[in-house]
């Protein structure tokens, strides 16, 4: 694939030496017939049991070539062992990788070996000015690999601009579905869903207009869900009890990772 011309602070990566947790190479662990020859055939990605487990997962000729379009990779929203072996063989197959924070991929990338050909930053701040470029990308045939920091692109989260355009175009998009913070958070809370769940996303940040999102909320007969940073928690708490009136609340935080918790 030929170079992409980028002027923006942040260039395009290429994630390279990257290895396996383990000390030992990985690579030594993939299982082999008896006359020493890998074999191919046990789990997708073209690696054995044992090297999986060391979180080996390079890019081998066994991954069937990619359709062109755009893939919307669900990541991990804490724990990065939650994430599907479909996801991880997009990622090392996609001629590039969007990424919400290109730091914060290299991380899950260098996790599982992977070496992606190009890592791009895509995010609220620069989505306008790439779009267009990485459309034409696509209608030329390239394959695109879409993340955020956690959970799933388009919800509440970069991806849904990218992804409605590729939709106007007639351009593939294929999700792929991961962890969902919201889905977590109900299951975790062991709140009723009845009457089903709404999925709010993040509030407003200021308290009047969050007063106000509420109060549309409150005809709302099933639970509510809502992401909320944790520096506005106690403010969104006590407008929450103004505007929706006496109901339980849960609040759930880290999840997937050793210091969850919930209240």
């Amino acid at each position: 694939m030929e170079d992409w011309d980028d002027d923006d602070e942040d260039p395009l990566h290429s994630v390279g030496g990257v290895h396996s947790d383990d000390e030992d190479d990985a690579a030594a662990f993939v299982d082999r017939d008896e006359d020493g020859r890998p074999l191919y055939n046990q789990l997708p990605g073209g690696i054995g049991a044992r090297a999986l487990a060391l979180g080996y997962n390079p890019r081998t000729a066994e991954d069937p070539v990619l359709e062109p379009g755009l893939y919307l990779v669900g990541t991990p929203i804490g724990n990065l062992e939650d994430i599907t072996l479909r996801a991880l063989r997009i990622l090392r197959s996609a001629d590039a990788v969007l990424c919400e924070d290109t730091r914060h991929t290299k991380r899950l990338l260098a996790r599982y070996s992977i070496e992606p050909l190009k890592l791009v930053s895509y995010h609220a701040h620069n989505e306008r000015r790439r779009r267009e470029p990485l459309l034409d990308k696509m209608r030329r045939g390239a394959s695109l690999a879409l993340v955020s920091d956690a959970g799933t692109p388009g919800v509440a989260d970069p991806g849904a601009d990218i992804a409605a355009a590729c939709a106007e175009e007639g351009i593939a998009v294929f999700p792929i579905p991961g962890p969902s913070a919201a889905a977590a958070a109900v299951a975790m809370a062991g709140i009723p869903v009845d009457e089903g769940f709404t999925f709010c996303g993040f509030l407003p940040p200021k308290s009047g207009a969050r007063r106000k999102k509420l109060e549309t909320l409150r005809p709302i007969k099933g639970s509510l869900v809502a992401f909320v940073p944790p520096h506005k928690l106690v403010n969104t708490l006590k407008d929450c009890a103004e505007a929706l009136g006496d109901r339980n609340c849960c609040v759930c935080r880290e999840m997937t990772k050793h210091v969850s918790s919930h209240v």
